[in-house]
């Protein structure tokens, strides 16, 4: 048996606690964790640490990670610990965080699949479109990656079920993702071509039961552009991208969208889940366009720096809801590894 209290891991798992490896066969070991921890899973669509930020998300509890050449499984109980500003991060007990996330390579190469199940409670008035009360929410998903043939041509799927219950009504909502990617690595720069296709439902009407998705803990400016205007509710998003690398240590990327909201009923939402401008009927599911330009170099392993642009040009839904200037964001970034 193996123990260790560990700062930082290589994948930023754990924050600071305490690990205890069990060797269980030749090829597969169980570890317990314990402390404060980042998550996450997948491609962070719904679980992240949010690197993006100044400080990383966390949470306190416990975990049994199951790990051997086929893939892993990791069942975990957590407290999320919010940041504040002028004082010590403590755990909220009003938002437990639990699951159980299963990757695997099925035998086909390049292929993987992941199972999971994550519970979210959250307690105190909690309130999605009319609909107020404790909130108290399981999604379901499954995530799969392959190859089209040849390494080239790539294809992601990942889709998700919410059911539970806000306050005495119902939850049935839904996401899915698309993603079909290109490589072309004889060309100069090394080209990758990528075409999104994102789908998170909302509210069929005001109160009563709900449709709209909760996209848990995510990391929003990955997939619906660096502004964060828009997060994964109550959207429809066509995402293209082109990455490439230009010289050295280089990452360049070009992406586009074009955003509709699901169900005119139901509210605009931006990639904290807080709502933008509410919705109506009769309006329109025409939110707008944005482009991204995002420059990113890396000095040795320790330090990257990266500079982006991007613009929003409104659509109909934010021109008949109110101000409706189009929006320019700028940003330079530089992140330490360590």
């Amino acid at each position: 048996m193996d123990t260790g209290i560990v700062v930082r891991d290589h994948d930023a798992q754990t924050t600071i606690g305490v690990d205890l490896r069990l060797p269980v066969a030749d090829d597969t070991s169980l570890t317990l964790r314990l402390g404060r921890r980042g998550l996450e899973y997948g491609r962070q669509r719904l679980v992240s640490p949010l690197p993006w930020a100044n400080t990383l998300r966390t949470w306190d509890g416990a975990s049994l990670h199951l790990e051997g050449d086929a893939g892993f499984v990791d069942a975990f109980w957590t407290l999320y610990a919010p940041v504040r500003k002028y004082h010590f991060n403590k755990p909220d007990e009003d938002q437990q965080f639990f699951g159980v996330y299963a990757s695997g390579k099925p035998g086909v190469p390049g292929m993987v699949v992941d199972l999971y199940m994550l519970g979210l409670v959250r307690n105190g008035t909690y309130t999605v479109n009319g609909t107020v009360g404790n909130d108290d929410r399981y999604t379901l998903g499954t995530r799969i990656a392959t190859p089209l043939g040849t390494r080239a041509l790539s294809l992601e799927f990942e889709g998700a079920y919410q059911l539970g219950r806000v306050g005495r009504s119902d939850v049935s909502a839904f996401m899915l993702a698309l993603e079909l990617a290109a490589e072309v690595a004889d060309a100069w720069a090394a080209p990758r071509l990528a075409l999104g296709l994102d789908y998170a439902s909302g509210d069929h009407s005001a109160g009563g039961d709900v449709q709209t998705f909760d996209p848990l803990f995510p990391l929003g400016h990955a997939y619906f552009g660096i502004m964060d205007v828009v997060g994964r509710q109550n959207v429809i998003d066509v995402s293209p991208s082109v990455t490439s690398h230009p010289w050295s240590g280089a990452t360049l990327k070009l992406s586009g969208h074009v955003f509709r909201r699901a169900q005119r009923e139901d509210a605009l939402y931006n990639a904290g889940g807080m709502v933008v401008r509410p919705g109506a009927p009769g309006t329109s599911r025409d939110v707008g366009e944005e482009v991204d330009v995002v420059l990113g170099q890396r000095f040795g392993r320790h330090v990257t720096a990266e500079i982006g642009y991007g613009h929003f040009f409104p659509g109909t839904f934010i021109e008949q809801t109110g101000s409706h200037e189009a929006i320019d964001f700028f940003y330079v970034q530089l992140a330490l590894r360590y």
